[in-house]
């Protein structure tokens, strides 16, 4: 890795080629070669139900942003054929969140690259009518890059002059608690700053539809809480549909309006609970409170 002065000088001199900024981190050939499962979706997706991809059309008032019918999903592995989703059926209304909760290895990950059109389905029909912006559970920040060169790579993707991406970019830094972190490197955020720099250059993308892969699960507990306050009101304030996987049912209950739950695997529709959180309660109240315990028991109940 090069030294932080180089790095430093690197930026200055802006020699660095912008790129997409979903590369593995792991080397500057990551960044000009950025891996397509970690890309975010840039065109709408229309699959039919023998699997050809085509091109969706941006649906009128009403109509879903989401609708997934009979969808199935199988793997060919050294074992054996592997069948991730099986019958899966989900339709997400514009504005909506919904979260997706279910043990590990149900397809919940499956599920999202067939929103974000980076996986065909085997049968089913998969019709998405907005774009969407793909947040991976890693951050995938780049170590040569500060904060806000991190964040603005979402619009340099896009065809941004550099600057312009920046000048775009820091305004923002503020409302996402990042104020006078614009220039930091990435071993010098914690794992919630880095999580918000992410969830910025995400929400740069200015796409409507948000596909979450468990974004704050490698995080402690007080952090995840944090964390959690954080995304209402960053969603407060920039309103997405959002579609979040996650195995963690108080979180799912916590932020999406409606939960679906998943079988083990092969993944189906277990249930759904309806979450009707009274205006104005704060995490902690809602967390704590008799109807939250009722809806987790429910839920708890439904995946067992």
């Amino acid at each position: 890795m090069p030294a932080k002065e180089d790095m430093q000088y690197d930026e200055q001199s802006q020699t660095e080629t912008p790129v997409s900024p979903f590369g593995d981190g792991n080397s500057p050939s990551a960044e000009l070669n950025p891996s397509p499962t970690a890309a975010d979706a840039t065109t709408s997706v229309s699959v039919s139900r023998d699997g050809e991809r085509g091109a969706g059309a941006v649906a009128d008032t009403g109509t879903p942003a989401v609708r997934l019918q009979d969808v199935s999903v199988s793997f060919r592995t050294r074992s054996g054929e592997v069948t991730a989703l099986d019958g899966f059926n989900l339709t997400i209304g514009d504005g909506e969140r919904v979260a997706i909760v279910g043990p590990s290895g149900c397809g919940k990950s499956t599920l999202l690259s067939l929103v974000a059109g980076l996986l065909p389905p085997d049968g089913g029909i998969v019709d998405v009518r907005r774009e969407v912006a793909l947040m991976p559970q890693r951050d995938l920040l780049v170590p040569w890059r500060s904060a806000l060169r991190n964040a603005a790579l979402a619009l340099e993707a896009q065809g941004k002059p550099r600057a312009q991406a920046a000048e775009r970019a820091r305004p923002l830094f503020e409302r996402f608690g990042l104020a006078g972190f614009e220039h930091a490197r990435t071993w010098e955020l914690s794992g919630g700053m880095r999580q918000r720099v992410a969830f910025l250059r995400t929400i740069l993308t200015g796409r409507p539809l948000l596909a979450l892969d468990e974004p704050f699960g490698a995080l402690d507990a007080i952090t995840r809480g944090e964390m959690h306050e954080w995304l209402e009101q960053a969603l407060a304030a920039e309103p997405r549909t959002m579609l979040l996987v996650t195995h963690d049912v108080e979180e799912a209950l916590t932020l999406a309006g409606r939960v679906v739950l998943m079988t083990r695997r092969p993944g189906k529709v277990a249930g759904e609970i309806a979450v009707d959180r009274p205006t104005g309660l704060s995490r902690a109240q809602w967390t704590t409170s008799r109807e939250f315990s009722i809806l987790k028991s429910q839920a708890l109940a439904a995946l067992r």
